[in-house]
């Protein structure tokens, strides 16, 4: 406690230091010396755990959060700006090797690689067909950028990121085919632990199809377009039914047991069927005019959800001066290390929890105005201390308004 003052007192100094921490700590995980430019590796621990291999889905990630640091980075610091555009060039050049090998192994789901650019060919989950598409939609983030910026690297990244024909090995139009034709088959989770159809695979892939549909078109490619707009639309209805309104939240997983997608009883997420995918996939893959957007009631309802089911279990959130910390689900046997113990809160996933309501904060200045509805009428008028009503409508700087937001 005798603490609290000085980090009150220096709380922008401590953000900043650890912005640039994570910053410096981040370069340290890219293009690792044993192997090549543009491999991103989890973690440096190569036992207990070994986290030293690049996976897609994680690489992706991590590249999307480069491109808003690259976004965020004034031009005047042009060293950092230039470190992250040779990391994205690198990027693409490492995707384009390990696709290849990928589809010679077990296809373009093949969820991680060595550091070297050959695919980790011990029994895994496997396929995981997040990769593909969460790989798509960096690439083609990273080729909108070369465009904008006039980079003069640009032509040629065009020319071997999208060729219009099928049959083709460019990077992105073979990702695009993968999703468009294999989104309808049972699959490995995020988690790495279940085969069956998930929440979050599936908002990769409607992601995905949707600026995939952009970039045929740009690229006269009027084929690809109508087939990645139907296999889109049919993906939006499948989510649909993720939704369950008896439970009042969004499902994870629809499961599948049959070969090869099989898991053990005690990794069935069964008993609650909640989990914290469900917001990361929102997160990651949100389309601002499609369902499950942070703004959709559906998803603040499984927040709340969730967020009830972590308190009584991580003794941590006993502690009654911090917010409920997170964890994968609430049946979580693997701590880290093994899989028979007890799950753990997760930093990435309690980060998300407040990440989601940083974006629905942004999303009500936004639109200036918050909704009440079923999902957040009970939530919001225990805050307020007054009786709300599924239908009001808060208006920018309204008292309630305001009070919501702080």
């Amino acid at each position: 406690n005798n603490n609290i003052p000085t980090l009150i007192t220096n709380k922008n100094n401590l953000i900043e230091a650890q912005y640039q921490k994570s910053i410096a700590l981040l370069f340290n995980n890219l293009s690792p010396k044993d192997g090549l430019k543009g491999a991103v590796i989890a973690a440096p621990s190569k036992s207990h755990p070994d986290y030293y291999y690049n996976w897609v889905r994680d690489a992706a990630l991590t590249v999307d959060s480069m491109i808003s640091l690259y976004l965020a980075t004034p031009t005047n610091k042009s060293s950092l700006r230039n470190a992250i555009k040779i990391f994205f060039l690198d990027f693409i050049n490492f995707n384009i090797h390990i696709q290849k090998t990928s589809q010679g192994f077990a296809g373009l789901g093949e969820p991680k690689f060595l550091v070297d650019g050959s695919p980790f060919t011990g029994p895994w989950g496997r396929p995981q067909n997040d990769g593909p598409a969460l790989r798509s939609i960096v690439v083609l983030q990273i080729l909108s950028l070369a465009a904008q910026e006039k980079w003069p690297e640009y032509k040629g990244l065009l020319e071997k990121l999208y060729v219009p024909s099928l049959g083709t090995t460019s990077l992105i139009k073979s990702d695009l085919e993968y999703v468009a034709h294999q989104w309808m088959h049972s699959n490995f989770d995020l988690w790495e632990e279940v085969g069956g159809h998930h929440f979050y695979t599936l908002m990769s892939q409607r992601k995905s199809l949707y600026l995939g549909a952009h970039m045929a078109n740009f690229m006269k490619d009027i084929g690809a377009v109508k087939y990645y707009q139907q296999e889109m639309k049919k993906i939006n209805a499948r989510l649909e039914s993720f939704w369950n309104p008896n439970l009042n939240f969004i499902l994870a997983t629809f499961y599948a047991n049959q070969a090869p997608f099989y898991t053990t009883p005690s990794r069935l997420r069964s008993k609650s069927h909640l989990d914290t995918a469900v917001i990361l996939g929102v997160l990651h893959s949100e389309v601002d005019h499609l369902s499950y957007s942070v703004n959709d009631p559906r998803v603040f309802a499984t927040y709340l959800t969730l967020k009830k089911s972590f308190a009584p279990i991580y003794s941590v959130n006993k502690e009654a001066s911090l917010n409920t910390s997170f964890g994968r689900y609430p049946e979580d046997t693997y701590d880290g290390y093994q899989t028979n113990s007890r799950g753990n809160p997760w930093v990435l996933t309690t980060a998300a929890a407040a990440e989601f309501l940083y974006r629905l904060s942004l999303d009500y200045l936004k639109t200036q105005k918050i909704v009440i509805n079923f999902a957040n009428v009970e939530y919001f008028s225990k805050v307020l201390k007054v009786q709300l009503k599924a239908g009001q409508v808060l208006k920018f700087n309204q008292a309630e308004y305001n009070a919501i937001l702080n």
